[in-house]
């Protein structure tokens, strides 16, 4: 997914004095952090999410869907699918150094966004401060708050693997599509595990040849064996 992509499909996500950024995971599914949303939720204020800028934007109201308050994520749910690609996942693994990109929507660039890049600093082996992912911010594109980014979509090349929230001290940190599967399966937007090799059938199998070979080497004390057969069939 390009740059472009990612912008068209990001929105802010605002309520009564708080404000924040989504991302569409799915044509009527927006996601973003909780904290986002929390006091609005609490008070049955109106969500509204707000695609694009100036005069061409489109603001919907939402619907509170699927939360985990612990994991600080939540679901909003548009009232009608849009038109606009969602952002492809993936919920593997993260490395330190890997390259990320994020856009959002800060508060001291309200209206207008903002576009972020950096490299992942540190992969954490369980949440700490509600993050698994440490991040630096390349210069150029830091900015003096990050208040708003929460619930930007992580972007490694061309696929989200995370969601970005605020760390102690200002800092950005960010919680793991990893650490977040198994919301995410249990939504319906993650595919179910299989054993992929329990259901593959086994190709080419030769259990008369196996037997006849084995026993023939495990009955040899020494010399050379021979086979005759087809070329190529292993």
């Amino acid at each position: 997914m390009t740059e472009e992509e990612v912008k068209l499909a990001t929105c802010q996500v605002l309520c009564e004095g708080e404000s924040g950024t989504g991302w569409l995971i799915s044509s009527h599914l927006v996601i973003t952090a909780h904290h986002c949303i929390a006091a609005a939720a609490a008070n049955g204020e109106v969500i509204k999410a707000r695609f694009g800028t100036g005069t061409s934007a489109v603001e919907l109201a939402v619907t509170l869907g699927p939360h985990d308050i612990d994991l600080d994520v939540c679901l909003l749910q548009l009232p009608d699918p849009i038109s606009v690609a969602p952002v492809p996942i993936d919920a593997g693994a993260l490395r330190p150094g890997e390259k990320w990109s994020a856009f959002g929507y800060p508060t001291v660039k309200f209206e207008l966004g903002h576009a972020l890049n950096g490299e992942v600093q540190q992969v954490f082996p369980e949440r700490l401060h509600r993050v698994d992912l440490d991040l630096s911010v390349e210069q150029g594109t830091h900015l003096s708050s990050y208040e708003g980014l929460s619930g930007s979509a992580l972007m490694v090349g061309a696929v989200c693997k995370g969601l970005v929230r605020l760390n102690v001290d200002s800092a950005i940190g960010a919680v793991s599509l990893a650490a977040l599967s198994a919301f995410l399966r249990q939504n319906g937007l993650l595919p179910e595990e299989t054993n992929e090799r329990a259901v593959q059938p086994l190709v080419g199998a030769r259990p008369d040849f196996d037997e006849l070979f084995e026993s023939t080497i495990l009955s040899k004390r020494g010399g050379y064996g021979f086979v005759d057969g087809s070329h190529g069939i292993g």
